[in-house]
């Protein structure tokens, strides 16, 4: 290892399980190869159950670097050329910068490049080092985006309302400058000689000034609150709507409270724009203006001033270097506490069924907890902070009155010019205690941007972009064919799908079986354009899927998928979905092709019976019922039904099989249970993510070892 400190870029992960992407990320700017995050995400294979140290060796082979983990001793790693990645506390990743003597510098993606212990090393390494560096095929790529760049992208439009801010900022402190020459006027004519004859006029200008100067500060604060309700409305409506607009792999690889978490700091950033950013750029003229003045009138006391400021200055750079690390960790602490307790309040009746309460109570505490200390270690920073700040203002006072006092005596000040500098120096030094406030709340700017375009940097799904040719929604009636389709979860991965050439006819119903983990449920979600081929062709009616208006796919295919999901509604809103076009006839047609309609008119409130979060006051076979009764709702052409009655008796079952019968549409029905699928047209049985048997249930019992055991177990069950 060299004797200097390798410098790394600072990446900030955005969720816990995302710290092996971002240790790579690290390392792939540090050689000059740009990548976003959320790239490597995809590369890497992150998943809600993280990435392995195999799977970031292979993306990082995949951006042309070279290297291989190996296992090491802590002894080891100052050997160990830098940039290189750790396994730490056996479920995070670190790079490591530089060991030197008793300290150690790593970039932690948790918090930022920091500096730990020896001791801590020992005490955290899980020996596992990933060594990486260019290969000959590694080329360089992107470019790093600016902080700034960022702000001027999401601030451009509104530049104009900023700069009438800024200038009503210049206004006010014109109307402040006054003071200190009226001041000097008053002590020095009012105070040590006779009154003049226009002192009512005098009188009446500082009351002009004071009005003034009132009304301004009034008009700049509306002004002020109005551009951040503007600002805040137009950012959480643009980051709402772009979230929405997201495909569901964006979704399958975040928790949904630490996504939410983020609608806050839209509000955070606006409110940073309009009362910290347009002041503090006022400051920076504030204060070469006083400068200015002070070196005129007097070197010496200017000399005091700036060097108060100076130190302030310092005191900034030194308390906001290690405060950023503190603000990302409490960022992710109260992002995970939300998480966490969300996934406790969702799963309460299983909680309370294995009685884990006293575990799950832990876990939020422990969550809770590290927030509580990582607010706590901001706080200590800003205490000391603002105590140092506040002690260097006292004492440049003290100075400055020991060094004017002296001034005066020589002849070359009155007591009216010290008092007037007495108030110049408080102003010249208010400046800058705001910008040690804004420099603090520019390290939160940072990891708060990162987190917001986290989302707003997502392409959307392909399904609402717009498409070549708009026009009138139609339902759609054809085919349902999958051609030569892979797919999988993983790029770097063997595809979990792989050349699947599947037809469907148009009123055909086919049914999927296959053992768990085959692809069936993958397919259906293919099938209902919730995820995107990696090659082939997915076709309906002859069109891929991703070209058809997204109107007409909603009017023409219900899909149900086995994870029951319901609004705390009304049973027709949770049916209808706010759907203005329904009638209370569609809704009740689908409801009795579900066989759902007879028990909801004996609720006391019938459709309009509002069900409490996830349906709980519904059982299990209802929730079903009512997920279908929202896909039959429009009397789609292609229904795809994922195990949608796996919790319904069988003799209702049938029932409702034969009322989709009777719809004449195309269905894709997915079930572990045989007796429903063989009431299908023909059976398609799928294994390792590849159709291994296609026929009639007669044919397959007797052709197809694996569907005679599925069958062999079903009976045994």
């Amino acid at each position: 290892m060299s004797l200097r400190k390798t410098k790394t870029p600072r990446v900030i992960q955005m969720e816990a399980v995302e710290c092996g992407a971002a240790a790579l990320c690290i390392v792939l700017a540090y050689y000059k190869c740009f990548v976003s995050l959320e790239e490597l995400r995809i590369t890497c294979g992150v998943s809600r159950d993280g990435v392995n140290a195999h799977q970031m060796l292979e993306a990082a082979r995949y951006y042309g670097l070279e290297g291989d983990g190996y296992h090491a001793t802590w002894e080891n790693l100052a050997k160990v050329e830098t940039p290189a990645i750790l396994y730490w506390e056996f479920n995070h990743f670190v790079v490591l910068e530089k060991i030197r003597g008793e300290k150690v510098w790593i970039n932690d993606p948790a918090t930022g490049p920091k500096t730990v212990s020896l001791e801590e090393l020992q005490k955290k390494f899980s020996g596992i080092v990933l060594f990486l560096k260019p290969s000959a095929d590694f080329k360089k790529r992107g470019k790093d985006i600016s902080l700034f760049s960022r702000c001027k992208e999401r601030f451009a439009p509104a530049f104009g309302s900023l700069s009438y801010l800024f200038l009503l900022e210049i206004f006010a402190l014109l109307l402040a400058l006054t003071l200190p020459p009226l001041s000097k006027v008053f002590v020095d004519t009012f105070i040590q000689s006779s009154t003049p004859s226009w002192v009512a006029e005098f009188l009446w200008f500082i009351g002009v000034v004071m009005v003034v100067t009132g009304v301004v500060a009034w008009f700049k604060g509306r002004f002020a609150n109005r551009l951040l309700v503007s600002l805040s409305i137009r950012f959480n409506t643009q980051f709402i709507k772009h979230l929405l607009s997201l495909p569901l792999s964006f979704f399958s690889q975040r928790f949904p409270g630490e996504v939410l978490n983020r609608i806050s700091l839209n509000t955070r950033l606006a409110t940073l724009f309009t009362q910290g950013i347009a002041l503090t750029l006022l400051d920076v003229l504030l204060i070469s203006l006083y400068a200015v003045i002070f070196f005129y009138y007097n070197q010496l006391i200017a000399f005091v001033g700036i060097t108060a400021a100076l130190f302030n200055l310092f005191l900034l750079y030194w308390i906001n270097k290690t405060r950023v690390h503190a603000y990302a960790r409490l960022q992710q602490e109260e992002a995970k506490t939300v998480g966490v307790s969300f996934d406790t309040l969702d799963n309460i009746e299983t909680i309370k069924g294995v009685s884990s309460d006293s575990f799950f109570f832990a876990r939020i505490a422990g969550h809770y907890t590290n927030s509580i200390n990582a607010l706590q270690s901001i706080g200590r920073k800003d205490v000391f902070l603002s105590t140092l700040s506040s002690l260097s203002v006292q004492l440049t006072n003290v100075i400055l009155l020991a060094v004017g006092a002296w001034v005066v005596m020589q002849g070359e000040f009155t007591i009216g010019m010290l008092y007037a500098f007495q108030l110049l120096m408080n102003q010249f030094l208010a400046p800058f205690g705001r910008m040690v406030q804004f420099g603090a709340d520019f390290q939160s700017l940072r990891v708060d941007i990162a987190r917001v375009d986290d989302v707003l940097q997502h392409k959307i799904d392909p399904l609402v972009q717009p498409k070549d040719e708009e026009g009138k929604p139609e339902k759609l009636s054809g085919p349902l064919e999958f051609r030569e389709v892979s797919f999988g979860y993983a790029p770097l991965e063997p595809p979990f799908i792989s050349e699947l050439t599947l037809t469907i006819q148009k009123g055909e119903k086919v049914g999927i079986v296959g053992p768990i983990g085959s692809g069936k449920s993958t397919l259906a979600r293919l099938g209902s354009a919730l995820y995107q081929p990696w090659e082939g062709r997915i076709l309906l009616a002859g069109k891929e899927l991703i070209h058809h208006l997204r109107e007409s796919l909603k009017i023409s295919l219900g899909s149900v998928d086995q994870e029951i999901k319901l609004f705390a509604a009304t049973i027709y809103e949770n049916i209808a979905l706010w759907d203005h076009s329904v009638t209370e006839e569609m809704v009740e047609k689908a409801a009795r092709q579900a066989e759902l309609h007879e028990e909801i008119v004996r609720l006391p409130f019938g459709y309009q019976t509002k069900l409490l979060e996830r349906g709980a006051n519904l059982s299990q076979g209802q929730k079903q019922r009512l997920e279908l009764a929202r896909a039959l709702l429009y009397q789609p052409s292609l229904l795809i039904l994922d195990e949608t009655l796996n919790s319904v008796d069988s003799d209702t079952e049938e029932k409702i099989f034969e009322h989709l019968k009777s719809l004449g549409s195309t269905i894709l029905l997915i079930s572990h249970r045989l007796s429903t699928v063989r009431l299908c047209d023909r059976i398609i049985l799928m294994e390792q993510g590849k159709i291994v048997a296609d026929g009639p249930h007669e044919e397959l019992l007797k052709t197809s070892p694996l569907y005679q055991k599925l069958t062999t177990l079903e009976l045994h069950h």
